[in-house]
């Protein structure tokens, strides 16, 4: 299934965060608690021009990543200066030293990102996904 850019965030960071929504893989994500989990059977693609969320089974998603918004870290990891503009090379380069990416599927893009907050209102699902072979 093909996610449009505008239903996805790209978060850089020391573990980069990929949020989804309305994404059709939502509900076969496990639900997200105070601990992330590692999903059995789901992987992680990072490239610059697409991004591939590879489940078990039929269950994945592709997003056209050129075209979608990458924000700065916001844990002062990988951005060396939060007012430069972020990239999806750097957000894959962030991946990569990370071994793989938080996902998090939502209903809806959030107004304001607050990682902790989502993870712990409940309808957050997902996991931490290691890299794709």
């Amino acid at each position: 299934m093909l996610l449009t850019p505008e239903n996805t965030l790209f978060v850089r960071g020391r573990t980069p965060v990929l949020l989804l929504a309305g994404a059709p893989v939502h509900d076969a994500l496990p639900a997200v608690g105070q601990e992330v989990q590692r999903p059995a059977g789901w992987s992680v693609l990072p490239r610059l021009t697409m991004c591939v969320v590879d489940g078990p089974g039929e269950h994945g998603v592709v997003i056209p990543a050129l075209a979608a918004p990458v924000l700065p870290a916001l844990d002062g990891g990988a951005a060396e200066d939060a007012d430069e503009e972020a990239g999806m090379g750097d957000w894959c380069a962030d991946a990569e030293a990370a071994g793989g990416v938080l996902v998090l599927s939502l209903p809806h893009l959030p107004a304001e990102l607050d990682l902790a907050g989502l993870m712990a209102a409940g309808s957050a699902r997902g996991g931490f996904l290691p890299l794709a072979g």
